[in-house]
């Protein structure tokens, strides 16, 4: 009579995700401008994440539009005295296009004097739903969330996340809820700053919380 071989150990599969709760994303060769507008002429809650925000001059208007109408805008910018923009910044200088050594640096400095422009024409309560605040680590994708649609970006090395393919989530599926997650947490742990009209001198004391000595 052969030895009987050992009982087979069974395999620890991953727990399937819910069919019910999953989507393929829709995926645009770059950000469709268009589209995002659309939403923000009704949105309530927008979120933004990203090293900065190129494309703000483009939809600004409808931010400020929003926040007339007491809708929330949460916006979170990479610290622009990171080692990690330092990082980013050598990432883009892959580009064939010209790119500037602190172009990060540059382009959060833009972008928060043109949020102080909106700050400084806003009512205390409508100053309340603009919320800016930075991070300080690496970045893991780009957000441009409008109630429950979203654009995810990727940080390819040479392009910025804006020219780089856009994934569109359903923020009630299985990955939107990953997203939604991502953007909390990296919420949690950022900085806010109080007064868009100081913004340099809050980015100073900034600093000194990032980097005590």
């Amino acid at each position: 009579r052969p030895p009987q071989s050992p009982p087979r150990t069974p395999l620890l599969l991953p727990s399937p995700v819910d069919k019910s709760t999953t989507s393929v994303p829709v995926v645009y060769q770059n950000f469709p401008t268009d589209l995002f507008c659309q939403y923000l002429q009704t949105g309530r809650e927008i979120s933004i994440q990203n090293t900065w925000i190129p494309n703000l001059d483009v939809f600004i208007d409808f931010l400020i539009a929003a926040l007339h109408r007491q809708a929330r805008i949460q916006i979170l910018l990479l610290f622009p005295y990171s080692p990690v923009a330092e990082l980013r910044n050598e990432a883009l200088e892959a580009s064939q296009l010209p790119v500037l050594s602190d172009q990060v640096q540059r382009g959060v400095e833009s972008n928060l004097t043109r949020l102080a422009q909106i700050w400084s024409v806003l009512d205390a309560s409508q100053r309340q739903q603009l919320q800016v605040r930075f991070y300080n680590s690496l970045p893991s994708v780009s957000i441009y969330q409008v109630d429950q649609f979203c654009l995810m970006g990727v940080y390819f090395h040479g392009r910025l996340a804006i020219s780089s393919p856009q994934f569109e989530i359903d923020m009630t599926s299985f990955l939107g809820t990953r997203v939604n997650g991502e953007f909390n947490t990296l919420w949690g742990i950022a900085q806010p700053i109080s007064h868009l009209d100081h913004w340099q001198r809050e980015l100073d004391l900034l600093k000194g919380r990032f980097y005590p000595t």
